[in-house]
């Protein structure tokens, strides 16, 4: 690890709290397509066996390290799942975006997508990988959530 960046979006203001999240999002698929053409044999996210879960505190991973714990969140399954769709399957618009969410305490929440910009094609790893299911609660503990 080369280090750590903290960024408190609620210094933000509100309407660009998603773009500045996007923009994030960009850099983290770049990352992953490098790190899955330097590392061919690496397996499918949907054949790697990692499940959805909710981390708290937020810890973004990449590929390596989500194998490694063997779940993560929205964010990480959904720029593991891009640079997947851009670098294996040559969908170069493979894109993460955002779907805003408020709670019945009018809480905003973000939910990581992806969505190819020429064919508006919608992924949702999170979905597909446990989110609503069993696996889906937060963790126990504070710190990087492993699953394995």
């Amino acid at each position: 690890m080369f280090g750590t960046f903290h960024i408190d979006l609620q210094r933000y203001p509100a309407r660009v709290q998603g773009p500045a999240l996007e923009c994030l999002f960009e850099a983290w698929v770049k990352l992953n397509a490098v790190y899955l053409l330097a590392n061919p044999s690496t397996p499918r996210l949907y054949k790697s066996g990692v499940i959805y879960r909710r981390e708290t505190p937020e810890v973004w991973k990449d590929i390596p390290s989500i194998i490694e714990d063997g779940c993560d969140d929205c964010e990480g399954l959904a720029c593991w799942l891009a640079a997947e769709l851009r670098v294996r399957d040559r969908i170069p618009g493979a894109t993460v975006r955002l779907a805003e969410q408020h709670t019945a305490t009018r809480r905003r929440l973000w939910h990581a997508i992806v969505f190819d910009t020429m064919s508006k094609r919608v992924w949702d790893p999170s979905k597909v990988l446990g989110m609503g299911g069993p696996n889906d609660r937060p963790p126990t503990r504070k710190g990087r959530v492993k699953c394995r």
